[in-house]
């Protein structure tokens, strides 16, 4: 294994600093429910209407 390989680089360019720190708890909080939301299964199932036959999504469903 080379000496080098176990340095962490860390560049920064016009005040931004690479690789960015780890995400807070409150951030990956907040990532973690609205990726949860948005894969709601009710979001992406579909029902066809009783009258028309048109599919709408589930959660538009009266």
């Amino acid at each position: 294994m080379h000496a080098h390989a176990h340095q962490t680089q860390v560049i920064k360019s016009e005040g931004t600093q690479f690789p960015p720190a780890p995400p807070s708890q409150h951030l990956m909080s907040r990532i973690i429910n609205g990726f949860s939301r948005e894969v709601d299964p009710l979001l992406h199932s579909e029902c066809g209407c009783a009258v028309c036959g048109k599919l709408v999504t589930t959660a538009h469903m009266v």
